[in-house]
């Protein structure tokens, strides 16, 4: 199946906005031809809950993204419309309003297509939906998509929008991210607003960004931190200015990688400049575990009334009880002195990995991309080391609060993408992006690498 935007339209936005800018078509066109797409091709299997119709109130006016098509995960409060978390469709409700990135999006001129697909409570690192059932990987109909923003890795790498937002609080923009073959951004904690958006862990909660190219995944960030509401431009982390910068610390954990993972990854770090190449990363350990805890008592205090409610109100997915069973357990101290020393454990990061460097590269999934079967709880072939192995390298990022993309940097035996996750300093994205334009431009030769991955589905 050929994974493009039919032939009128380019791949990312940054190609779109040259046709626009040349005359090649008008912004009316554009969103015309993408609105056409969906009405023959969005569907839960290719990612979408919902498709929203177009209305007069919904219409942006020119701005920088007009004639761009976006849709995000199912988290985020909508104009009149409470989100389905993973549940079924959004209710209407009066009462609600755009969350401060949908918003942002809206006054930057980007069309709002639809809701998207996501695992429940946004609790779970598959497309594994029981009330959904799953969406399919664009790549391979038998591989795994990633989750819990599973259907904004779906429609974004199916070409049914530009780019999504999702969320990342253990890795659920990443893993996505590495199963389609695209680009993810978890921003900063604190970067982008999360009003508005359904909580799964409010201390680990972290908007971000997927795209088919680096270019697109800075111009949604931008747009969103220009066009933010003057009440929260205020107050909000402002992103540091640019730099240009190389080098790189890379933890490379060869006894935990496959034999594919790797070689990519090392030929991908021995091809760089300044690379300081090491397997002693001695403080993971502890920092994951301090993740854990905090993830554990965060859902408990979030979640903890489902259990008391009537499920057929709002129904307790089994993976969200059994977070919110081990929060129960845990005792609250733990996870008060991991939120304490939690501006320590970033400091003693920084002072020892970024200090005399500018990033620091790691594996996304140590092992080669798993089918769906492999990590489905209750299929046959399920197995539990191998759905653990999503998120191995994902959830002490969101502890620490740094910036992480999650990039493509080759392909396994079967053609399917092979990505590692490079972190900067808090608020540094915009240089950690440049790196990255660099970097995919020398090693692809093109900015959009996501064709390069067989596609079987």
């Amino acid at each position: 199946m050929k994974l493009s935007l039919v032939s009128e339209l380019p791949g990312t936005i940054l190609e779109l906005q040259s046709w626009l800018k040349k005359g090649k078509l008008s912004a009316c066109e554009s969103l015309k031809i993408q609105r056409e797409r969906l009405v023959h091709e969005a569907n839960l299997q290719n990612g979408f809950v919902e498709v929203f119709e177009e209305s007069e109130a919904n219409v942006p006016k020119p701005a920088p993204l007009y004639g761009v098509g976006l849709a995000h995960k199912d988290i985020f409060e909508l104009d009149h419309r409470s989100p389905g978390i993973g549940l079924g469709q959004g209710q209407s409700n009066m009462l609600v309003k755009n969350s401060t990135c949908i918003e942002a999006l809206h006054q930057a001129g980007a069309s709002h297509f639809g809701a998207l697909h996501m695992a429940p409570y946004a609790c779970g690192s598959t497309a594994q939906n029981e009330y959904l059932g799953a969406c399919l990987n664009p790549l391979n109909a038998s591989s795994v998509v990633g989750g819990s923003s599973s259907g904004s890795a779906v429609a974004v790498a199916r070409e049914l929008c530009f780019a999504s937002l999702g969320t990342d609080t253990a890795g659920s923009i990443r893993i996505p991210a590495a199963s389609c073959g695209l680009f993810g951004l978890k921003t900063s904690m604190g970067l982008l607003s999360t009003r508005g958006v359904h909580p799964l862990a409010p201390h680990l909660d972290t908007v971000g960004i997927l795209a088919r190219s680096v270019d697109d995944l800075e111009q949604v960030l931008v747009q969103i931190k220009s066009h933010e509401p003057v009440e929260q431009h205020v107050h909000a982390p402002v992103l540091k200015e640019a730099k240009e910068g190389s080098r790189i610390h890379c933890w490379f954990p060869s006894h935990q990688l496959s034999s594919s993972v790797a070689t990519q990854m090392l030929e991908c770090v021995q091809s760089q400049k300044d690379v300081l190449i090491t397997e002693d990363f001695k403080e993971e350990p502890s920092l994951s575990a301090l993740a854990e805890m905090v993830l554990y008592q965060q859902v408990f205090e979030t979640h903890r009334g489902l259990l008391l409610e009537d499920s057929s109100a709002r129904p307790c997915p089994k993976a969200l009880r059994e977070l919110i069973c081990l929060g129960a357990v845990l005792p609250k101290a733990w996870s008060v002195q991991a939120l304490t020393s939690r501006g320590e454990s970033l400091k003693r990061f920084v002072e020892r990995y970024l200090k005399e460097r500018d990033f620091f590269m790691l594996p996304a999934l140590g092992i080669d991309l798993p089918t769906a079967d492999q990590v489905s709880v209750g299929h046959a072939q399920f197995d539990a080391k191998t759905l653990l192995s999503l998120h191995r390298f994902m959830g002490f990022v969101n502890y620490l609060g740094l910036p992480c993309l999650l990039l493509p940097i080759g392909q396994d035996s079967r053609g399917l993408p092979v990505s590692v996750q490079v972190l900067c300093r808090p608020f540094e994205e915009l240089s950690l992006l440049r790196w990255a334009k660099n970097f995919i431009g020398e090693r692809f030769g093109a900015q959009c690498v996501t064709r390069l991955f067989t596609s079987t589905a």
